[in-house]
């Protein structure tokens, strides 16, 4: 069980490219230029906790501790999170809001099937964030119920799709 709790994750936080190269495309397909300075600076947070969860100096600050606690007949991994961790989540749930506001304003503006579809997916979107947001409000992380409610996002995504589109 020891050999568990040597094993480190893949860093949390790192942006994944083909998100990064949505952005870049959409940035260019509007009209503006790409500010590669500025997509720099706001990578860096959480590149920085990801590189700071492989340094042992600096490790505590992501991740505190880490144990194997029994629940039922399972054993689950429970962290207590760093401050750098917490810094990172506040900072990657700003941009998800970020991005739930520009949903919402661009639906604003749109006609109404898509107003409706839009809607929808705005809405099943704030499942997963609120499941994730409460599990580490309460502090029970053991178990994350955000897997369980991005299933209802999916859900919500189909339904729109069919419901709304053509």
């Amino acid at each position: 069980m020891e050999a568990v709790l040597e094993q480190r994750p893949v860093p949390p936080g790192l942006p994944h490219p083909a998100g990064v190269l949505c952005v870049r495309a959409r940035v260019r397909r509007q009209g503006r230029r790409d500010h590669p300075r500025l997509a720099a600076v706001l990578a860096f947070p959480p590149v920085a906790t990801g590189l700071a969860m492989w340094m042992p100096a600096t490790e505590p600050l992501v991740r505190q501790e880490a144990r194997l606690v029994a629940w039922g007949s399972y054993t689950a991994l429970d962290a207590v999170h760093g401050p750098l961790f917490v810094a990172a989540l506040a900072y990657s749930y700003l941009f998800v809001a970020v991005g739930l506001l520009q949903l919402v304003s661009t639906s604003l503006r749109a006609p109404l099937v898509y107003k409706q579809q839009s809607a929808l997916v705005a809405l099943g979107a704030v499942v997963p964030i609120g499941a994730s947001v409460a599990s580490y409000i309460s502090g029970y992380t053991i178990i994350d119920l955000t897997p369980v409610a991005l299933s209802a996002f999916g859900v919500a995504v189909a339904v729109a799709l069919a419901r709304y589109c053509c």
